[in-house]
């Protein structure tokens, strides 16, 4: 009847409302990232320039010195050893050359604890999940200065344990902050999980939220176009 279709119209209209807020919301927490937590810009030669730039690297002019800082050259963070793995929004922006230092030196050191127990350098499938959790470990994803999702995520982790056989623990300084934090030598399919807040190598978690409601957001649309009564035309 009429006041049934009514109901289930405005109950439609008012669930879309409320996913199309949040979604905005979201959108919003994504975009205004904050002061630190940027997408790394490792395609910029002049990134030291840029008027956002903090901690070390930054050649921004000091007014107090009489020299022009701002014409100084910037580090090359291009040969960064996570130079185009690192599609997201990360607190390293602030540390950007002491984060690929050290990306660099971990994963030197996972590379070196393979050959040293299999005397054989690491393949091509190895060297790219190796280098997922490693720029994943040193560039975390955050959706703003305050929340980072600092551990690796599982899959990464266990991805790099199956084809590497290495565990984070190997040469990394917090070898806690894999999604599994250790393996049991009695049992090697039974790990521990970590928390779901994490960062995945090679993925970009900033776009993941308005993918997933997009299909939401169209089914609740078709429902509301079923539920719209239709207009009768008489003829003559």
């Amino acid at each position: 009847n009429g006041s049934g279709f009514s109901m289930r119209a405005m109950a439609t209209r008012w669930m879309s409302g409320r996913v199309l807020l949040l979604a905005a919301m979201m959108s919003v927490q994504f975009a205004n990232a904050g002061i630190c937590c940027n997408p790394i810009p490792f395609g910029d030669n002049s990134w030291c320039h840029r008027s956002n730039c903090l901690g070390a690297g930054c050649q921004l002019d000091d007014p107090s010195t009489p020299e022009d800082e701002s014409l100084r050259q910037c580090s090359d963070i291009t040969q960064c050893v996570c130079a185009g793995l690192v599609g997201w929004t990360t607190k390293s922006f602030c540390s950007i050359e002491r984060s690929c230092k050290n990306a660099q030196a971990d994963y030197d050191s996972a590379k070196k604890w393979i050959v040293d127990r299999t005397t054989e350098n690491p393949g091509e499938e190895c060297v790219k999940v190796l280098l997922n959790v490693v720029c994943a470990y040193h560039f975390p994803f955050c959706a703003n200065d305050v929340l980072s999702y600092d551990q690796v995520c599982f899959s990464v982790c266990k991805a790099m344990n199956d084809t590497c056989g290495i565990t984070l623990d190997k040469f990394a300084h917090v070898g806690m902050r894999c999604n599994f934090k250790k393996i049991d030598p009695n049992n090697i399919g039974q790990v521990t999980r970590g928390n779901q807040r994490c960062t995945a190598g090679g993925s970009r978690p900033g776009l993941s939220f308005p993918l997933l409601i997009l299909p939401l957001l169209v089914v609740l649309y078709v429902e509301e176009l079923r539920l719209r009564p239709r207009q009768v035309f008489n003829a003559g």
